[in-house]
């Protein structure tokens, strides 16, 4: 989760929400695999390339078959192409390749960023990663889903709970994470738009009613070719790099 949720709109929020208890079992287990069926994960896993525009200030390009990412920062005109798995690439500004202190400081910029833009995408996908546990909890608000990430991202050991909604799909999620002071901050799922490939994705996030977190020009394909054609964006990793 990144600090760059800290939005005005998100800090007028009156008060938080305490996370209730959650039982781990069949139960939650089974409840996990119906959000999973309801966004169509096994589309995901067929989905090779997604390209998206985060709150309209960063642009990304996910080769999910080779995990490698380019993320395009409007400010500065800064572009990496990043190796996700290594955390490592290459870094540009206005076009000139950065080298030194300058380039490490980019590549950690935009690894960080690939991990919170990205899980905004489809965290639904991520229920079952290792570290992963899974609860289920029932209250005036019905069912959810309490999920806890021992580890991963850049953040390990934030805590969410997805409220279910119709057909399934998450209506809305509550964040219990470092970042923010303001503990079960809730926020909507929607606009659902599928991908080429049949997985769904939520666009809008709100909060108070506000838009806090939007998805535009969102696409994918099973392939990087068919989402991007001509040459390989991402053929500079794999020459010299500059250090």
């Amino acid at each position: 989760m990144s600090s760059r949720l800290l939005l005005p709109v998100l800090l007028m929020a009156a008060c938080g929400h305490t996370l209730p208890y959650g039982q781990t079992g069949p139960e939650a287990e089974a409840l996990a695999h119906r959000f999973e069926h309801a966004v169509n994960a096994e589309a995901w896993a067929r989905t090779g390339a997604v390209r998206f525009t985060f709150r309209g200030d960063t642009d990304h390009l996910w080769d999910k078959t080779r995990n490698l990412a380019r993320i395009h920062f409007h400010h500065g005109d800064e572009v990496v192409l990043l190796d996700v798995a290594k955390k490592d690439g290459r870094a540009y500004r206005k076009g000139r390749e950065l080298t030194g202190d300058e380039r490490k400081k980019l590549v950690e910029r935009g690894w960080e960023r690939f991990c919170n833009d990205t899980f905004w995408l489809n965290p639904l996908v991520k229920l079952f990663d290792d570290g992963v546990t899974r609860s289920r909890a029932v209250d005036k608000h019905g069912e959810s889903l309490i999920i806890h990430y021992a580890s991963g991202g850049v953040t390990p050991g934030d805590t969410y709970q997805w409220f279910v909604g119709a057909g399934d799909l998450p209506r809305a999620w509550r964040l219990y994470v470092k970042v923010l002071k303001l503990k079960g901050l809730e926020l909507t799922w929607e606009d659902w738009q599928p991908l080429s490939t049949g997985a769904l994705i939520a666009t809008r996030h709100k909060a108070l009613g506000l838009t806090a977190v939007h998805l535009t020009g969102v696409a994918g394909a099973s392939t990087l070719s068919a989402l991007e054609p001509g040459p390989d964006p991402f053929a500079p990793l794999f020459a010299s790099a500059a250090q």
